[in-house]
Order: C-alpha cells, then structure tokens, then sequence
C-alpha cells in the first residue's frame, strides 16, 4: 500500500516543533518498519522557491513544496492545490492522510484520492489564546470556513481522543467513520529505565498559556500539602505566546 502523508513535518529530526510534529515523525518512523508500506511525506518548506526532485531518507520519499504565497487564504488555497494535486499524481497513492483539520486537510480533501485526517487540536479553541486581535479573528474565520467544513466532509477522521468527538458532534456526519487513536511515541521512552522515587511529576510541552501549565502549578501546590517530598519538573519550550 502506497501512503501519502501531508503535514508539517520535520524536516530535522532532531527539532521538533511542538506536539502535532513530533507525533506526525513518530507515527511515520513507525510506519516505515512496515515492510509493506510505500510512505511518501508531502509537506511545505517555506524556504524553497520551486519544486525539489523527492528525496529519499530513512525509508521515506520525501516530496518538498514551495512555500505558499501571500492571501492563499483568500485564493482559496488554489496554488497549494495545484501544487498537491500534481505531486499526488505522481505519487499515486492508495490513500492519503493529512495531520490537523486545516489546509493541509483542506487540499488533501479536495485532491479526490482516499483521504483520512487526523485532528490534534481544534483551532477555535486554540484562537483564544492566540496574542492580537486581528490574528485571533482570522483564526476564528479558518476555524468556521476550513476546520469544520473539513470535520463535516471527511468520511475518515482519527481523534487522538474522545474530546475531539465530543467537541465536533454537531458537526460529524453520522456516517462518518471515527477511529479513536492516541498519538504515536517513540520507541525509545518504552526502553527508559524507571529511575524515580514516585513523587516527581514531569510536565513535558511547550510552555504556553494554552497548554496551562500555571494551573498545574496551582494543582501541585495541593499535593505537596500532603506530600511535602513531591517534586514537580517542568521541561519545555517558553517560546510563542499561544
């Protein structure tokens, strides 16, 4: 089987951006020891100017796009369209999954093969964390014209939890078919040896309003009244203000 995954995929492996691309290179790292699988990435580089030949590394074809122009959104995303829809045809795959609910799932829809799409977070939610007036108000706009009109138009949706089927159930159509998934970790954290004592909690993510660390920290200020030795570690990126 020929799979063409779409997304925002690392192209360092030793730098990931946040949750959605570390579980987008988990996943990929996995599905690749498949031997029966054919994976293809398709994803944008905003430092390219044109098309790239695919590369091939660590048992994936890699196809680079170039970065998108000013207002795609306005355009309706028809540059990224052209853009997937030719790189697709080459691929020709049996199936293609996009990461998140956004453009990427927008023109993967829209592409007539197969698709799937996984939602990591819902974009309206987010947009009320996001810094700036105007910049929460074009993510409230995407939310309504591309995030749900991609949830009502998927016939596959994976939902790394039941939150997200919570949240979208006016929205999915009863017909479409929802797998209940996790998000992919590496092998690597299955092969740590337990070294703690039971009382260290780990917090591990992007140290940023919406993640809400500050109410963890409130939280754990009501363990260590109990359990004076508890320790709580906080390990992230601070950068960003979402």
């Amino acid at each position: 089987m020929r799979v063409a995954m779409i997304g925002k995929y690392p192209l360092e492996s030793t730098r990931l951006a946040g949750g959605v691309q570390a579980a987008f290179s988990y996943l990929v790292g996995e599905l690749c020891l498949m031997g029966d699988l054919d994976v293809h990435i398709v994803t944008i580089d905003y430092t390219m100017t044109h098309h790239d030949q695919p590369m091939q590394a660590d048992g994936i074809t890699l196809h680079l796009l170039p970065g998108l122009p000013r207002l795609e959104f306005i355009r309706n995303y028809r540059t990224y369209q052209t853009q997937l829809n030719e790189t697709l045809a080459r691929i020709q795959p049996d199936v293609v999954h996009a990461q998140d609910a956004t453009q990427d799932a927008y023109v993967a829809l829209r592409s007539g093969y197969p698709t799937v799409i996984t939602i990591h977070g819902v974009r309206r939610e987010d947009s009320k964390y996001i810094g700036g007036f105007v910049r929460r108000i074009r993510n409230r706009v995407h939310s309504v014209l591309i995030e749900r009109r991609n949830v009502r138009q998927t016939q596959h949706l994976i939902a790394i939890s039941h939150y997200v089927t919570e949240y979208f159930a006016a929205t999915l159509r009863p017909e479409t078919n929802v797998y209940h998934i996790p998000n992919a970790i590496h092998r690597r954290f299955f092969e740590l040896e337990h070294a703690g004592d039971g009382c260290t909690v780990l917090f591990a993510g992007r140290l940023i309003r919406r993640k809400r660390p500050l109410d963890l920290v409130k939280a754990f200020a009501c363990v260590v009244q109990s359990k004076p030795d508890a320790q709580l570690r906080i390990a992230g990126d601070d950068r960003g203000d979402a």
